[in-house]
């Protein structure tokens, strides 16, 4: 789905009208586009049942259009005027022609019993704040009238600013919105985005007419899309096919963080996974997963020693990618340990182990720097924010994962900043780093480096839960070890990821009780669903 501003998406009609693609034609194809997806998705029975809600604007156009188009195909609709149209109104006396009906409010009273649909067609994405008293008691009485009608939003609920998010009183959430060319920004805001309930969007030539339709862009973030992007398995194949990643963490208050990022790597298809501990925190972690392999790092009293980065330099040569900082903690001699890791110039060349052709393949793609692609998460977001020049002084390819609290600290922002405009934050610092950058939290944020956003229309209190954080850190670098870019991987990892935490609600019960254990037993849940 394209994501683009309300005021872009003007800028846009404007000058696809100027080029011969009318308003009127725009309008034409939309009523047509929503016609055709509430009809191939909502049909009951054999004369269906279909309410609009008329503004006097483009939206109310188009969903005049709609129901004329629905009334041909069988359906029983009716039309309440929100707003005034105008004089001789060419659009509703076609809808009148086709058989539809233009009723009072009161006439919904015929309906009540029955199952239907309403088209929300009275304000766009041009409302401003706040909804007209009379236009909340229509809104309310249909909404508490018709409990059997699923409300279908046209472009955006009626009373949702489309650029701020800002709700008005009297809103209505509805159970799906239909985007009309693409998702609006505001539209996936804290704010806004509970009202909009399944969101879809419908193609109408806007970008084709302008010779647009291949242009990059910021985008949200679909199954499809993901499916497109997933790794290809092979039955000829062997694990060596699959990437090699490393985790890198582990402390004596944490040792089960980096056993559960390897489990999230090992659970999309990485081939073989290796973890690397202070060697006091092994005899916590190697019984709970037979399938990870150990590295043990040199220790300073619980947490990672300094002298260890030496020791990881030489693993990490024959490695696909490697996650740096679940459970690393904050211990002095960890930080410098970071530091050697990350900021040296000179990185020590040890022999490269691996898998014949898999490493070869990686080193050619990302090893300019002699390291592998990186997932930083938690504490090692932390450290390295503690320089904060840390981008000019590194050669790194990576994935960054913070939540809003680490995101605030590397770029000096209050968390308040970070959330009050979380897409622009993202774009801004992945574009200054060079790096991919993954804004945890409601509504996910994956932005490149060259500046372009995704955002995940998900959010769900199942990952509030200490663990799912290295989760995902575990499944991007399996995403990173099987070839993928940084940017496709935090993409598919992040989507996948959100997926599993909406499928532990069904399995688990509630989201109270999911752990990030039961997030990667539903990994194969999603990968059942996306195919």
């Amino acid at each position: 789905m394209k994501l683009i501003s309300v005021a872009a998406m003007r800028d846009l009609e404007q000058r696809a009208n100027a080029a011969g693609f009318t308003f009127m034609a725009m309008m034409q194809t939309a009523g047509e586009r929503i016609a055709l997806y509430v009809d191939q998705k909502h049909r009951r029975g054999v004369q269906p049942y279909a309410l609009g809600l008329i503004g006097g604007g483009n939206n109310g156009g188009d969903t005049l259009i709609a129901l004329s188009l629905l009334q041909s195909r069988g359906w029983n609709t009716r039309a309440i005027l929100a707003r005034d149209r105008k004089p001789h109104d060419v659009l509703l006396q076609e809808y009148c022609r086709s058989g539809g009906a233009v009723v009072d409010a009161a006439k919904m009273n015929e309906l009540q019993h029955l199952e239907g649909i309403v088209l929300d067609g009275i304000y766009g994405t041009g409302f401003r704040s706040p909804l007209p008293e009379p236009i909340q008691n229509l809104l309310s009485d249909v909404s508490e009238s018709l409990p059997g009608f699923a409300w279908i939003a046209v472009d955006c609920p009626s009373g949702m600013d489309c650029e701020s998010g800002e709700v008005s009183r009297g809103t209505v959430k509805a159970a799906e919105t239909v985007c009309l060319e693409a998702v609006k920004r505001g539209m996936l805001t804290y704010s806004a985005f509970p009202y909009l309930g399944e969101l879809i969007t419908v193609d109408l030539g806007i970008a084709r007419s302008l010779g647009r339709a291949g242009e990059p862009g910021d985008m949200v973030i679909t199954d499809e899309l993901v499916h497109a992007l997933l790794p290809k398995r092979e039955a000829f194949s062997h694990k060596g096919s699959y990437g090699k990643a490393l985790v890198i963490g582990g402390s004596a208050n944490y040792p089960g963080a980096p056993v559960l990022a390897g489990r999230g790597a090992y659970a999309v298809g990485t081939g073989l996974v290796q973890v690397a501990v202070p060697a006091s925190v092994y005899p916590a972690g190697v019984t709970s997963c037979p399938e990870l392999t150990w590295v043990l790092l040199e220790d300073a009293g619980g947490c990672i020693s300094e002298i260890a980065a030496e020791t990881v330099i030489l693993y990490w040569m024959g490695c696909d990618s490697a996650v740096l900082g679940p459970g690393l903690g904050r211990h002095d001699s960890t930080r410098r340990f970071v530091f050697n890791l990350l900021l040296r110039e000179n990185l020590a060349q040890g022999e490269v182990a691996g898998f014949h052709g898999v490493a070869r393949r990686q080193k050619t793609k990302y090893r300019d720097s002699g390291r592998p692609p990186l997932v930083i998460d938690a504490d090692g977001l932390t450290l390295l924010g503690e320089d904060s020049a840390w981008f000019e002084k590194s050669n790194l390819t990576a994935v960054l994962t913070p939540h809003p609290g680490e995101m605030a600290h590397l770029t000096g922002l209050s968390v308040e900043e970070v959330q009050s405009d979380r897409m622009e934050v993202a774009r801004r610092f992945a574009l200054q780093w060079g790096q991919t950058v993954v804004l945890k939290g409601p509504l996910t944020v994956v932005a490149g480096a060259d500046g372009h956003i995704t955002v995940l229309p998900v959010a769900t209190s199942s990952l509030a839960k200490a663990g799912t954080g290295d989760v995902l850190a575990g499944m991007i670098a399996g995403f990173l070890a099987q070839g993928l870019s940084t940017w496709e991987a935090a993409l598919v990892g992040a989507w996948m990821h959100a997926q599993a935490g909406l499928a532990t609600r069904k399995i688990v019960g509630c989201d109270e009780s999911v752990l990030a254990g039961d997030v990667i037993r539903a990994i194969p849940e999603v990968y059942k669903l996306i195919e």
